[in-house]
């Protein structure tokens, strides 16, 4: 689908400057154990073990830090991932956090993604 039939597609309007379509890079799913989600997904799904950690970096330069974070990537055979990350065993999760953490699309132009976002009404 060309960028034009997509807009007609999804109704939107010229004051909206247009992106090329994105694409869904990765799902991030909160799981109880990194393990056992690793030996289903691999089991279950084929999915391919692309990486693991047991800390993250959160932020850029001088804003970043370090934390604790137990997660993986699992590749399916086209190069979608779905995130797998380890609830912290501090008890009861937080209200907001769902089996679904987030989802993350690639787009070529961000600041373009980003502006036609907040002109659809994205809450920023």
């Amino acid at each position: 689908m060309t960028q034009m039939g997509y807009d007609r597609a999804m109704g939107t309007s010229a004051d909206i400057p247009p992106v090329p379509l994105p694409q869904l890079h990765h799902a991030a799913i909160l799981a109880e154990s990194a393990d056992r989600s690793i030996a289903f997904y691999e089991k279950a799904i084929g999915l391919k073990l692309k990486a693991r950690w047991d800390k993250m970096t959160i932020g850029e330069g001088k804003h970043a830090k370090t934390v604790p974070s137990v997660g993986a990537f699992m590749e399916d055979w086209t190069g979608r991932v779905i995130e797998v990350l380890q609830r912290p065993e501090s008890g009861k999760p937080p209200d907001d956090e769902r089996p679904i953490n987030h989802f993350a699309f690639m787009v070529p132009d961000v600041e373009a993604a980003f502006e036609r976002a907040k002109a659809a009404g994205a809450k920023v």
